[in-house]
């Protein structure tokens, strides 16, 4: 090894199958009274502190630490953590003697993730456009109110997770399974990129953007449906500061076990 820095090469990375469901997991390293979690729920459980900005962009994650807040190996940590570097864009950094952290964009990243969605997401809004119908704009409307709901009760975590979820609603609609996948990477890593560059008091992908969206597809008008899309990016784009960067530092074991609806020991 020559470089203290080497990230896990893509051949290593085929070597980590996708993590099963249903798999079932021993309880070995287990604590005394708790139930024992298999790996998919491991996996879920990170993934969703990254993307809903519980855990943010740069902090550590020790084998250790994770080890102790789910109750089982280290083997069994590194496995979850070396498939998040490997699956939706690169959620977890692996470097040889550093251990592992949740990945941190820099700035031309930034936009190149938001130049790939304007492209991604102009495709996806064209081809709606042509063939929603009246039950389906019925559904993304009642998926509207409930960001309106949570952005009513100050529910800021919840609205941008709704908010990203909405995109993803949307591309459900042309059932396009390549495409979604690739769009929920992308999403996946637009949350780590505003948990970065956020604005202080700015206010993301709001629901009335998303309410005149609807509008222009409800109407079957590609054209302004199209430029409505990518003028939409485009603002949320312009409401960070990619310029600067944050960081927080979090309590994993805390995290974890707030998120398993338990208590930490």
């Amino acid at each position: 090894m020559t470089r203290a820095d080497r990230k896990i090469t893509p051949a290593e990375a085929m070597a980590v199958p996708r993590l099963p469901r249903t798999a079932a997991v021993s309880a070995t390293g287990k604590k005394p009274g708790r139930r024992a979690v298999d790996d998919a729920t491991i996996y879920d459980s990170v993934y969703t502190a990254i993307v809903d900005q519980i855990i943010l962009p740069g902090t550590k994650l020790p084998e250790d630490v994770l080890a102790r807040a789910f109750g089982v190996s280290r083997t069994r940590i590194r496995k979850v953590l070396l498939a998040l570097a490997h699956e939706n864009l690169n959620l977890v950094t692996l470097q040889h003697n550093r251990g592992a952290s949740v990945a941190k964009p820099g700035e031309q990243e930034a936009r190149e993730v938001f130049a790939a969605r304007r492209v991604v997401e102009a495709g996806i809004i064209a081809e709606l456009a042509r063939r929603i119908t009246p039950d389906q704009v019925a559904s993304l409307r009642r998926f509207v109110a409930r960001e309106h709901d949570a952005e009513k009760h100050r529910d800021r975590r919840m609205a941008i997770k709704l908010s990203g979820e909405f995109h993803l609603e949307i591309a459900k609609l042309i059932r396009n399974e390549p495409l979604l996948v690739f769009l929920r990477a992308l999403i996946s890593r637009t949350s780590l990129i505003v948990a970065v560059y956020e604005m202080p008091g700015s206010s993301l992908c709001s629901h009335e953007e998303h309410g005149a969206l609807l509008d222009r597809l409800a109407a079957h008008d590609v054209a302004s449906a199209v430029r409505y899309m990518d003028e939409h990016l485009q603002r949320l784009e312009d409401s960070l500061d990619l310029s600067a960067g944050r960081r927080k530092p979090v309590d994993l074991q805390d995290v974890f076990a707030r998120m398993a609806g338990g208590s930490r020991k």
